[in-house]
């Protein structure tokens, strides 16, 4: 990994150790992490950058296949919203890059430090890329030197139902388009489109300074160009997020996500369905800048990366 790459995620930590909109919430898998699954958290109006480093670290086989997932994946990810009264539209054009990565061994350090299991981290090498799945000896990923470029664009289109005293409902629509390459694994080489409903509460349980938000939708995504891969017809998944904003300049938010499985496996890394826990601390830097710093894990085990390190910033010009 670079030299810019290494101090960014090195900036990132050291302010999470110290310290809103939600953290951005995109898949990372080698596998789910090419398709566009569910409906993300809406980004302000205006300007957004998003970051996540994945640390990979799994393997399974079964009579059939076998499967090796060890490395790093990284996404940076810019995307552009705005408003046009109950509407709102937005972009987003994703960089992806896969490669040997550093964190292995501090994920250790920490797993040991608090009596966590390593899995299949004590039978690995640190800091080596290896993304191999086989099906009956034939290779539908193999990916062992690191690849890197554009990932697959998304355009996402909302519209607000109904708005009550504190709550809305909506409906939004999701379509990516294949300019990633399935080849380096920074696409699917096939679009997606979803479709889904929102509800957002300003005030939970009466309390104003709680916010609860949801999403439930349905995703047809497209085919596969890795060979062999057999991709669902259609794929259900939900979110839910609750956010306490602990002053006008601090937010702390938690998200949990889950989805039906995206193509066929006999193994559970890739054949069933994910959920996972997302955690975050969001500042307001004044009246146009946000910066939100999160975590991610997986609930259900070996369904998605072992952890996942994000940051998002947003400017809205218009505010």
């Amino acid at each position: 990994m670079n030299v810019f790459l290494r101090t960014t995620v090195s900036v990132v930590l050291c302010v999470w150790a110290t310290t809103a909109v939600a953290v951005c919430d995109d898949e990372l898998g080698p596998v789910a992490g090419l398709f566009a699954i569910g409906l993300p958290e809406a980004r302000p109006a205006g300007f957004s950058v998003c970051f996540a480093l994945a640390n990979h670290s799994t393997d399974n086989s079964s009579p059939l296949e076998t499967l090796l997932f060890d490395g790093e994946t990284l996404r940076l990810s810019v995307g552009w919203r705005r408003e046009f009264g109950r509407w709102d539209l937005g972009v987003d054009v994703p960089f992806l890059s896969h490669d040997d990565g550093f964190l292995d061994s501090t994920i250790e350090g920490w797993h040991d430090a608090f009596g966590l299991p390593n899995g299949n981290r004590d039978r690995r090498p640190n800091d080596v890329l290896a993304f191999q799945w086989t099906r009956d000896g034939a290779a539908l990923i193999d990916r062992t030197e690191s690849a890197s470029g554009i990932g697959d664009a998304r355009l996402t289109l909302g519209r607000t139902l109904y708005i009550g005293d504190d709550w809305r409902f909506g409906a939004r629509a999701l379509a990516k388009f294949a300019t990633g390459d399935a080849d380096d694994l920074t696409g699917s080489g096939d679009n997606d489109f979803t479709l889904g409903l929102t509800f957002e509460h300003d005030a939970l349980l009466g309390a104003e300074n709680w916010r609860l938000s949801s999403a439930v939708a349905l995703t047809v995504p497209g085919d596969s160009d890795l060979l062999g891969v057999e991709v669902e017809d259609q794929v259900a998944s939900a979110r839910v997020t609750v956010v306490w904003q602990a002053s006008p300049a601090v937010a702390v938010g938690a998200r949990v996500r889950t989805r039906e499985r995206i193509v066929r496996s006999e193994l559970r890394e890739v054949g069933e369905g994910a959920t996972a826990l997302d955690a975050w601390l969001g500042f307001r830097l004044g009246d146009k800048r946000q910066l939100t710093l999160g975590v991610s894990e997986d609930i259900r085990v070996d369904s998605q990366p072992d952890v996942v390190f994000r940051l998002a910033f947003d400017f809205s010009p218009g505010r």
